[in-house]
């Protein structure tokens, strides 16, 4: 079996039609875990409403609440916790994507199977950094390719490396990186930084950037973080945090 966690933020509508689209696509037997950050009341309604009404014999939908934003960091920490302790992959997608792959989670599968790959993507593009963290993006493939990491909309990780993770690192996602960006690539970081290998594929899907949380809620986050401009301070404060940690991997480049 494998958990996929899903976080929303007043975007039930996307988180739906996600598990609409992942009802039709998917093969195996799956548990989807829904962390809701502290939506609106209408919001949360539109959820509770939706698991009540479904059912899927492959699929265990999840459902808890949270009484405010704590981010895409903690908001995973939260679901991880609930992660059943045979999973064998934990898979993280976005509200704002859609599947329209067949099978698609057979091949998150098929994918991480060699014991040295132990993380996967396919949103965006294959990825190289430099020395300052800042990412290249390289042609998309139609075989899997190595990516010094992938982006976070669309990713998995081996349940059982992330338990090793969280052994030695006290934690999964760090959450002193607060909100905007950097959250997942830190933790693939410590992954790979341990010996592991990273590889983006190819796998059919719509992702409707322009209506990502942070977005459709205006960039008002948090008490510190109420506008683009604050989003964008705090987004380099993230990107220094994580040049300091990572200091062995930014320099090599």
């Amino acid at each position: 079996m494998n958990s996929i966690i899903i976080l929303n933020w007043n975007t039930s509508d996307l988180v739906i039609n996600l598990l609409k689209s992942m009802i039709q696509n998917t093969s195996s037997l799956m548990e989807v875990i829904v962390v809701d950050n502290g939506s609106k009341v209408d919001e949360t309604k539109k959820l509770t409403d939706f698991f009540d009404s479904t059912k899927c014999d492959s699929i265990l939908l999840k459902l808890s609440f949270l009484e405010k934003n704590i981010g895409f960091g903690a908001g995973n920490n939260v679901a991880l916790n609930q992660v059943f302790t045979d999973a064998k992959n934990v898979i993280f997608i976005n509200s704002d994507i859609l599947i329209e792959e067949k099978d698609w989670d057979l091949k998150f599968n098929k994918i991480l199977e060699p014991k040295d790959i132990a993380i996967v993507g396919c949103a965006y593009h294959p990825l190289t950094w430099d020395k300052n963290a800042n990412f290249k993006i390289h042609p998309k493939v139609a075989e899997p390719v190595a990516s010094e990491t992938v982006q976070g909309a669309f990713f998995a990780i081996k349940k059982s490396v992330l338990d090793k993770i969280k052994i030695e690192d006290g934690c999964w996602f760090d959450e002193n990186f607060k909100f905007a960006q950097y959250e997942e690539t830190d933790l693939q970081l410590r992954i790979i930084e341990r010996g592991f290998k990273c590889v983006w594929f190819s796998c059919a899907h719509q992702h409707l950037h322009n209506s990502s949380a942070t977005k459709k809620n205006g960039y008002n986050l948090s008490e510190d973080i109420k506008n683009i401009n604050e989003f964008k301070a705090n987004a380099e404060k993230n990107k220094q945090l994580l040049i300091k940690k990572h200091k062995t991997f930014f320099e090599s480049k």
